[in-house]
């Protein structure tokens, strides 16, 4: 999956072909997945806590 932007060129230039996602599967759980005692870099840690977050607030917005 790649935003719509990254792709519009090559969609248009025939490169590759589009399909889309039905609505239904267009928000799907996101897993990371990385070697213990391997480097996870700071920037990483904070992308993936922010996720967390907006994850959390989403599923609370819900219950309401």
């Amino acid at each position: 999956m790649l935003p719509q932007s990254v792709i519009t060129k090559h969609v248009q230039g025939g490169i590759i072909r589009q399909h889309s996602i039905p609505n239904l599967y267009g928000k799907v759980k996101t897993v990371f997945i990385y070697r213990k005692g391997k480097y996870v870099t700071a920037s990483l840690i904070k992308f993936i806590n922010m996720k967390c977050d907006e994850e959390e607030l989403l599923d609370n917005k819900r219950l309401i």
